[in-house]
């Protein structure tokens, strides 16, 4: 790609991609060290291998290295195209992706509801902020899932809500909601019908939040005895790991009935205890953007 962790996409999480190390070691003792750095004269770096083993020669290293290219090159929409290319999607089956949904001028849409299915991206880190734009038609239910994981026979994960209904409303199932699990603000602004919105979903650890249209409307911690209660309350409580980072995951665009169509996705890996992005109240799409 010719950049480096400088970009901070993976900055201190100590990910494979960049310093991976076998878990157990058959060397000796005292012979540990892999390799020294030395800089030479003209600035660059030499590498001086020890007796030990190196873990380019460890089968572990290159799967492990592989696993972890793949998900940073995912994050950056670089491998199989990009979210809005039918490749990057499949069924929950994980077959490629039928004729309800199209990807067309840089968009996904759902163009035949309750025939397309629900749409799954590839396996992608769990700790991430992801901002897209959203638009649908009069009586669209939609949403996005993430953290997506299969639980028996069922892949759920929480979801920002999308739906064709009064700005005002406030429930557990309102547009830009932690659906079923913690309501969206009722002084959101919500662009009408036929107009983009723009998402964005901060995961963080422990740390669940929704913003529309440059504002936060949603948040909540998913640990402690509020959101032990708010998930017991809800259909999500009989499934153990539920919204948790637990590894990689996956996002998911759903058909609940309605159109819908999806651009400009943006997905950014962020360290499990990195602070979330905050972005200036009030930003929105512009009018320009709501004419194209």
């Amino acid at each position: 790609l010719g950049v480096r962790c400088d970009n901070h996409i993976y900055e201190g999480a100590g990910h494979g991609f960049f310093n991976y190390r076998p878990k157990k070691s058959t060397s000796k003792k005292g012979d540990s060290k892999i390799a020294e750095s030395n800089q030479t004269n003209s600035g660059k770096t030499d590498l001086k291998e020890n007796n030990s083993e190196s873990p380019s020669k460890s089968p572990d290293y290159f799967a492990e290295t592989i696993r972890e290219s793949e998900l940073f090159l995912l994050s950056l929409g670089m491998l199989e195209g990009d979210w809005t290319t039918s490749g990057f999607w499949t069924t929950e089956k994980g077959n490629p992706v039928g004729e309800g949904w199209e990807f067309v001028d840089g968009e996904v849409r759902l163009v035949q509801p309750n025939h397309g299915g629900n749409i799954l991206s590839p396996e992608l880190p769990s700790n991430f902020e992801l901002s897209f734009e959203w638009m649908i038609e009069p009586k669209t239910n939609s949403g996005l899932k993430y953290r997506v994981q299969k639980f028996g026979n069922r892949w759920l994960g929480p979801e920002y809500q999308i739906m064709d209904e009064p700005a005002e409303r406030s429930t557990l199932k309102s547009t830009a909601a932690i659906y079923g699990l913690e309501s969206s603000s009722k002084d959101k602004k919500v662009h009408p019908v036929g107009e983009w919105n723009r998402a964005r979903i901060t995961a963080i650890g422990n740390q669940l939040e929704h913003d529309l249209n440059g504002e936060r409307v949603a948040s909540t911690l998913i640990s402690g005895p509020d959101w032990a209660l708010k998930l017991a309350n809800s259909k999500f409580g009989e499934y153990p790991g539920f919204a948790e980072p637990n590894g990689p995951s996956r996002i998911m665009l759903t058909d609940h009935g309605g159109r819908a169509r999806f651009r400009n996705f943006q997905f950014v890996v962020r360290p499990a205890d990195a602070a979330p992005t905050r972005i200036e109240s009030g930003e929105e799409v512009d009018a320009k953007a709501n004419e194209e």
